[in-house]
């Protein structure tokens, strides 16, 4: 009986000792895309941003809705085929980026499983976070399409156009 018992501590305290490691890699996870978010929109006037937004809660998926943000505050979410229609519900209820990884902080300081969580190579937000909740077995699902950040995107035009001015071209067809 002893041995069993010993067993028994043995395979918690390894069980435990490794959901800490897990912890603390997703930890190192969400601070790396947090500082990659955070170095890649600081030329971006103050966080104006559009993005692709799905969330699917226990297995049921809502409609995907375009939330556009303005000053780190969402403006509108909405439905990308009845664009201009009324958002449905209160925009609170739309995270910013910011509250994305808020979202995976609080699940990994809760202990909740957090399944898996992707970022964008390039500027760090999470694109797919999926995270079960401890307490009662519900799953929570948030699939990020696109991203269109608007002074990045303007940036980007500026330094193309430049490019394509300096080789000096009078016909190209």
């Amino acid at each position: 009986f002893m041995s069993l018992l010993f067993c028994g501590v043995f395979l918690l305290s390894l069980a435990c000792l490794w959901l800490t490691v897990v912890a603390d890699a997703q930890q190192d996870e969400v601070n790396v895309a947090r500082e990659k978010w955070n170095l890649a929109t600081q030329d971006v006037t103050p966080n104006n941003y559009s993005c692709l937004y799905g969330p699917t809660r226990n297995g049921v998926t809502d409609v995907r809705r375009v939330v556009e943000v303005r000053d780190n505050v969402v403006t509108s979410a909405e439905d990308p085929f009845l664009y201009g229609e009324d958002t449905p519900g209160d925009l609170a209820d739309y995270p910013t980026v910011e509250g994305l990884f808020d979202v995976i902080q609080s699940a990994i300081e809760d202990g909740a499983p957090v399944i898996r969580v992707e970022y964008d190579e390039d500027y760090g937000y999470p694109t797919i976070i999926s995270i079960q909740d401890t307490d009662d077995e519900a799953t929570l699902e948030i699939l990020i399409d696109s991203m269109t950040l608007y002074s990045v995107s303007q940036k980007e035009l500026d330094l193309y156009r430049t490019m394509w001015n300096n080789l000096q071209i009078s016909d190209y067809g």
